[in-house]
């Protein structure tokens, strides 16, 4: 897809089908993303997964929103100093990031995802990344779920003064942001020290439990946008948050396009049967960083780079499960046909 992604699957049981949707957007945006949306015309989409906010990863939502009907969106839960940051430094839609809700209006469910290991699922559409959201589950006792993790990077803002703090928890409208701007700009100069604030959400979609004689299990995914993984003690917290899945066969997406400063090192832990970079073909930023992608392939992992030229991923059948990425690299895990073969 380029310099951002659109990543679709579909999963399907008996005669019930989910589609979950990670990402939708490219940067600088332009006529391919706007062919794969339209592919998707008269789609449901029972879950669209944004990892965050920045443009590249959701330029396309608008277009995806009058095309398909979108029955939940799932993002990161933002507090409001990095609302702030958001608006100052421009790079996304204003009115997704003050207020999602009215954004994506009353008959789209909205969940958001703390990273608070101690924060109680409630009915406002709020859950702690540690919760499974269970999407499907059957007569055969076969559940698929996703697990979401929010990698936070906080900003010190214990020297701000409380009438600085007051300000940042008063901006609820773009008129309100517009009027305060050059104060909020004072303030974020005076703790960013040029460092991002991002806040980022991975998603692994894969089964929990099953109860099917002779079933091979499918190759799952871990979807990371922007995540940082380049710290030790952050591999060590991601590794952890996964650790009742890692058996698993994984397509994982190198996160951040495949920049060699979010990503310390290949998951060695996990069985990965591909490794997906998505960047722009000429992009600035000079990703993919080479050495992560001979990094992976020295431990005989397939990487497949997708750029705005390039056609996307192509499926294959993998022991006897219809796996496939269509045109707008989605999968269909056909369990549909290993439950008639029972």
């Amino acid at each position: 897809m380029g310099q951002g992604g659109l990543y679709s699957e579909r999963i399907t049981t008996n005669n019930k089908t989910i589609t979950v949707v990670y990402d939708c957007g490219v940067q600088p945006s332009n006529k391919r993303i706007e062919r794969e949306i339209k592919s998707l015309r008269g789609s449901e989409i029972d879950y669209l997964v944004l990892s965050h906010f920045h443009n590249d990863h959701i330029n396309g939502v608008e277009e995806l929103r009058k095309h398909t009907n979108i029955k939940s969106v799932v993002i990161p839960k933002l507090d409001p100093i990095e609302v702030c940051f958001y608006l100052l430094k421009g790079n996304t839609i204003k009115r997704l990031v003050l207020d999602p809700r009215s954004y994506f209006g009353s008959e789209i469910n909205v969940i958001e995802v703390d990273n608070s290991d101690s924060v109680r699922d409630n009915d406002q559409g709020l859950i702690s990344h540690i919760t499974d959201l269970l999407i499907f589950s059957d007569q055969d006792n076969l559940e698929w779920v996703l697990r979401f993790y929010v990698d936070k990077t906080r900003l010190d803002i214990s020297n701000l003064s409380q009438s600085d703090k007051n300000i940042i928890d008063s901006i609820t409208t773009i008129k309100d942001f517009e009027s305060k701007e050059d104060v909020l700009k004072k303030i974020y100069n005076s703790i960013s020290k040029n460092k991002p604030n991002y806040t980022s959400m991975s998603m692994l979609s894969t089964y929990r439990s099953w109860n099917i004689s002779n079933w091979q299990p499918p190759i799952v995914s871990l979807l990371n946008g922007d995540i940082e993984l380049k710290e030790d003690k952050q591999m060590q917290r991601y590794i952890a948050h996964y650790r009742s899945y890692l058996c698993r066969n994984i397509d994982f997406q190198i996160p951040h396009h495949g920049s060699k400063n979010n990503l310390m090192r290949p998951l060695t832990e996990w069985v990965i049967d591909r490794a997906i970079v998505n960047c722009g073909r000429t992009n600035s930023y000079n990703h993919p960083s080479y050495m992560i992608l001979r990094d992976h392939q020295d431990l005989g992992v397939r990487c497949d780079v997708i750029t705005e030229y390039d056609l996307n991923v192509c499926g294959e059948y993998f022991n006897g499960i219809n796996y496939q990425s269509s045109k707008e690299q989605r999968r269909k895990v056909k369990i549909t046909q290993i439950l008639k073969s029972k």
